[in-house]
């Protein structure tokens, strides 16, 4: 039942990512777990809400390399834009595995020091940012791209304001994780998914698709 007052949307950030195989853009897919409140049983790109920690200053304040457009594109709905991109990393890392940390110098985490961060995943009680500034690295703002924003209907009990961005998966990096969201991921092509959509087989939302439509036009 549809409230009498629409809840005030939440702000939250997802990312599409991408691979290049066969000539051809391919994104990585997770299901959301059926039991989940929220889309479950859904298929989307890794994302989540911006947290309190997401707008802390010591994250924010270790963002670089952000487009100032992109920016600017996500201040216009009145959200502090630099909390979306930090949200953003964290939830990609959590959902994906996918690690857009980078040195000072915006060069991307890797070799030991991903391996060993991806190990520790799920298993370190540190929180996201404090892992990131204990090991001197920074948010890689400049591998995200914006691609639209989407918010939830005001008719929905659950409400959120959610900025898509978009970036390509690092070399050396991997993705896939096991998560009690997570029911399934995949890589697939763009058209075949909205087929599996057409089909019945893969329940998404609107944005999910008018993301997919924009990576087959890249």
């Amino acid at each position: 039942m549809a409230p009498d007052t629409p809840v005030t949307p939440r702000p939250a950030a997802t990312v599409v990512v991408v691979r290049r195989r066969g000539g051809r853009h391919e994104v990585f897919l997770t299901k959301r777990a059926r039991s989940m409140a929220f889309l479950g049983g859904y298929y989307v790109f890794p994302g989540g809400r911006v947290d309190t920690s997401d707008t802390n200053p010591r994250a924010t304040g270790r963002i670089i390399g952000a487009d100032p457009d992109d920016l600017d594109k996500m201040k216009q709905d009145g959200y502090e834009p630099l909390g979306f991109i930090t949200a953003a990393v964290r939830e990609l890392f959590e959902e994906s595995g996918v690690l857009l940390l980078c040195d000072e110098a915006g060069r991307i985490v890797s070799g030991r020091l991903y391996r060993e961060m991806r190990g520790l995943a799920g298993q370190n009680d540190a929180p996201f940012v404090d892992e990131a500034i204990g090991r001197g690295l920074f948010f890689a703002g400049n591998r995200l791209r914006f691609l639209q924003r989407f918010t939830t209907p005001a008719f929905s009990p659950m409400r959120f304001h959610t900025v898509f961005f978009l970036a390509e998966i690092p070399e050396g990096q991997e993705a896939g994780v096991e998560n009690v969201e997570v029911e399934r991921s995949l890589w697939i092509a763009p058209d075949e998914a909205l087929e599996q959509n057409r089909s019945g087989e893969f329940k998404m939302i609107p944005p999910t698709m008018a993301a997919l439509h924009m990576v087959m036009n890249l």
